[in-house]
């Protein structure tokens, strides 16, 4: 698959960022966290889903690649891969730690845990083939 699967890593941050932009105004304390919980699960699934697991099954793919990380039809950013998993990855993790529980099922999403398998049931297969 090669640079066809970049791409779609590329894509996949891109729609993170855009996840990430749109809910991290709204959250503020830890009941906000509680209150869109089940937004930063889909969050965290969508980083495990379309980007780790394609980073994780490329073995060419390097944090110091560079990236081009779409935002919108006219906007995008040149990143490396490094600095792509801190745009997504680690950005829905700052945003529930504030709630324990709701931090350690993220964690599990992202390290393809039992609630990764959960969340993954939920997910209807038309989001899922987008991913």
């Amino acid at each position: 698959m090669g640079t066809l699967d970049l791409n779609r890593v590329a894509i996949g941050m891109g729609k993170t960022i855009k996840l990430l932009l749109d809910l991290e105004p709204q959250i503020n304390d830890r009941s906000d966290v509680y209150e869109h919980k089940e937004y930063l699960y889909f969050i965290a699934y969508v980083c495990r889903v379309s980007i780790l697991d394609r980073i994780e099954n490329n073995s060419w793919i390097r944090v110091t690649t560079p990236i081009i990380i779409p935002l919108d039809l006219y906007r995008a950013r040149k990143e490396t891969i490094f600095t792509g998993l801190i745009l997504t990855v680690d950005k829905v993790k700052k945003l529930a730690h504030a709630d324990f529980e709701i931090s350690q099922n993220i964690e599990s999403i992202l390290e393809k845990g039992d609630f990764f398998y959960l969340i993954e049931s939920i997910v209807p297969q038309i989001i899922k083939s987008q991913l």
